[in-house]
């Protein structure tokens, strides 16, 4: 056999022993090829999971957040029902009622006063002139007022028991509470004079004065002209520093002049 034969039959050799390996090693790549279909499968099914719970998880939050607004909107909707149906049992106005609940923590400051005192109208006046006025000249809410609820029902009590005037309450009394919210209101009106005088002797005494001040006025006023029993009492609240009892001073006033 020549050289050259030799080589041709080693060449054809090892080309049928490598057919035999690919054939051999077919199965081989085909469970490769499996297994990679696998792990990119698995690989865009894990994607797609994390996609699912990302979108699931939103749209739970989404959920809850509109569960809980709902929630509020309930509660400030059973509050303010409840306000309107305590107004219009306390003899309060409906537009009492309205401003009352203006806000949700409004109707709830409403609430906590009136447990300190039985005069509900007194104290919703209270509440819509003064404590309003200050909030909206200092643009804040009720939450941010000093004068805790039990206080400001005190000021309505010292007026309710005669010991101030309603305008000794609103403005001389409740800007001191504004200055001083702990400072007790009873003891605030001993120290600064305010507590109103009801003596009948120091009061006559007062009206005396207030009438012997304007002698021709007592027979302008006793002629028709009653308007002049507001200048009496002008004088009696200056001699009196403000201090006596404005129910008590016009009656008596009243008594003298129509003598």
């Amino acid at each position: 056999m020549s050289k050259w034969s030799n080589i041709t039959s080693k060449i054809g050799a090892t080309l049928r022993i490598s057919d035999e390996g690919i054939l051999r090693a077919l199965p081989f790549a085909a469970w490769l090829s499996f297994l990679a279909l696998i792990s990119i499968y698995t690989s865009h099914s894990a994607d797609r999971k994390v996609h699912d719970i990302e979108e699931l998880s939103e749209a739970r939050q989404e959920l809850e957040a509109e569960y809980t607004e709902t929630k509020e909107k309930l509660t400030d909707l059973s509050l303010e029902s409840k306000v309107l149906r305590k107004a219009k049992e306390l003899g309060l106005s409906e537009y009492d009622a309205f401003v009352l609940t203006d806000s949700k923590a409004f109707a709830l400051y409403f609430e906590e006063v009136i447990k300190h005192t039985t005069n509900y109208k007194g104290a919703t006046n209270l509440l819509i002139g003064p404590v309003k006025s200050w909030l909206n000249e200092k643009s804040v809410e009720i939450e941010e007022f000093p004068i805790a609820p039990a206080a400001l029902a005190s000021i309505q009590t010292l007026v309710d028991e005669e010991k101030i005037s309603i305008s000794t309450a609103t403005q001389k009394l409740f800007p001191a509470l504004l200055e001083d919210p702990t400072a007790d209101a009873a003891a605030l009106c001993e120290q600064n004079g305010w507590i109103q005088q009801g003596d009948s002797d120091q009061l006559q005494a007062w009206v005396d004065q207030a009438l012997a001040a304007y002698p021709e006025k007592i027979e302008e006023y006793r002629s028709g002209k009653k308007g002049l029993i507001g200048l009496f009492m002008g004088e009696v609240m200056k001699y009196s520093r403000g201090s006596a009892d404005p129910k008590k001073a016009s009656a008596l006033l009243r008594e003298k002049l129509d003598a």
